[in-house]
C-alpha cells in the first residue's frame, strides 16, 4: 500500500486506479472472445443496435487493466524502498487466493462445471497453477514479482545509479521471453511452466517501470509536466499506441502505463465517482479472483449475457461481484480474528505451563 503523502499518485488514488482497472477487467472477460462476438451468443450491442466494432476498440483498450496493477504494485514497492516487508504480503494473498478457492470451486463442484481431480485439486491450490480458473494466471506473477521486489531494493540501495542499469537489464530479459516465443511457439501455450517464465520475462518491465517512478519519484515529475502543458492532449496519443499500432504492447507499454497512470493523478473525479471507485478498489482482490466463475463457470452466465446489451451485462456482474467480495473480505476479517484469539490463548497457556 502507498503512504498519504506520496505527491499527487497517492493512496487514496491507487485504490481509485484499482477501481477503474478492475472495472476494465471485468469487460475484457465479458467480451474478449471473438467467437461469440462473431456468433452473437452472448452480446450484440453496447447501449442498443450493433455495435461491434465499439465493442471491440474498448476491448483493446481496457487490456491495460493487467498493467495498470503490475505497475501499481511496483511503484508501492519503490515509495516504500527502506520499508518492505514482503512475505506477509504473500501470506495475505495465498489467504484471499485459499478463501476465494474454497467459496468458488465448491460452488463449481457442486453445479458440475469442474470434475474434481486430486492432483489437478492441489495443483490449483499452489496459484501457480491455473486450469479451475484461466484469470489466475496473474498469481504467481504477482507472487514472482514481490519476491523480486527484494532483490530491487537491496541493489537500489548500493547506489542510487543502479536504478538506469535495473532498467536495462529488464528490457533485456524482456526481449529474451519474445526470443523463447519464437523459439518454442506453441508450446508456450500448451505448457503452463513454460508459460509460467514467459509471462514473468515479458510483463515483469511494466513492475520495474513502476518500481523506477516510484524510487525515483519520476511520476510526479511527469504529473506537473502534464498539469502545466495541458493532460488530454496525451491521450490520443496514447490510445493511438495501444489499439493501431502492430508493436507488441509489452515493448511500449513500461512507457505509456506511467503516462497514463499520471494522467489519472491529474484528473479531479466528481466526489460520486471517486468514491464508487474507492470501494471497488477496495475490494478489487476477491473481484479479481472471483468473477471469472461467475462469467464463466456458474449458472450466474445465464443472468450476466441475458440482455444482449453490454452495459447492463458488466452492471449485472458487478451487482454480482460486489457482495460476493464484501463475504469473503468479511470472512477473511473473521478468521484472522480467530487466529488472533488462537494466539493469545496459546501465549496464555505457555505462560502457565513455564
Amino acid at each position: 500500500m502507498l503512504t498519504q503523502t506520496t505527491g499527487f499518485f497517492d493512496k487514496k488514488k491507487s485504490i481509485e486506479l484499482k477501481g477503474l482497472a478492475i472495472i476494465f477487467m471485468f469487460w475484457l472477460h465479458l467480451y474478449c472472445h471473438d467467437k461469440f462476438l462473431a456468433d452473437g451468443i452472448y452480446y450484440t450491442s453496447i447501449i442498443g443496435g450493433h455495435n461491434l466494432i465499439t465493442i471491440r476498440l474498448l476491448t483493446s483498450l481496457f487490456r491495460i487493466c493487467v498493467p495498470l496493477y503490475l505497475f501499481i504494485a511496483g511503484y508501492a514497492v519503490g515509495i516504500k524502498n527502506n520499508n518492505l516487508s514482503i512475505l506477509p504480503k504473500i501470506k495475505t494473498l495465498y489467504f484471499k487466493l485459499w478463501i476465494s478457492f474454497a467459496a468458488m470451486v465448491s460452488l463449481c463442484l457442486i453445479c458440475h462445471s469442474i470434475i474434481f481431480n486430486y492432483k489437478e485439486f492441489l495443483l490449483n491450490l499452489s496459484g501457480f497453477y491455473y486450469t479451475y480458473c484461466g484469470e489466475w494466471w496473474f498469481f504467481g506473477l504477482y507472487i514472482e514479482l514481490k519476491i523480486l521486489s527484494s532483490f530491487l531494493v537491496k541493489v537500489s540501495r548500493l547506489s542510487k545509479d543502479n536504478t538506469k542499469y535495473i532498467f536495462f537489464v529488464s528490457i533485456f530479459f524482456m526481449l529474451f521471453g519474445y526470443s523463447l516465443k519464437i523459439i518454442l511457439g506453441n508450446l508456450i501455450a500448451e505448457n503452463l511452466l513454460i508459460n509460467n517464465i514467459y509471462m514473468f520475462l515479458i510483463e515483469q518491465p511494466i513492475y520495474i517501470s513502476g518500481y523506477i517512478c516510484g524510487e525515483s519519484r519520476l511520476l510526479d515529475k511527469i504529473c506537473k509536466r502534464l498539469k502545466s502543458h495541458g493532460p488530454y492532449k496525451y491521450l490520443v496519443l496514447m490510445v493511438w499506441l495501444i489499439k493501431l499500432t502492430p508493436i507488441p504492447q509489452a515493448l511500449y507499454m513500461p512507457f505509456i502505463i506511467p503516462m497514463l497512470v499520471a494522467l489519472f493523478s491529474c484528473i479531479d473525479l466528481p466526489k460520486v465517482i471517486s468514491k464508487f471507485l474507492y470501494f471497488l478498489g477496495i475490494n478489487s482482490t476477491y473481484m479479481w479472483l472471483t468473477h471469472s466463475f461467475l462469467i464463466y463457470k456458474l449458472p450466474t452466465q445465464n443472468l450476466i449475457y441475458y440482455y444482449h446489451i453490454s452495459i447492463v451485462n458488466i452492471i449485472i456482474l458487478l451487482l454480482l461481484d460486489i457482495p460476493v467480495a464484501i463475504i469473503l473480505n468479511n470472512i477473511e476479517k473473521q478468521i484472522f480474528i480467530i487466529i488472533e484469539k488462537i494466539k493469545k490463548r496459546l501465549s496464555l497457556l505457555s505462560i502457565y505451563m513455564f
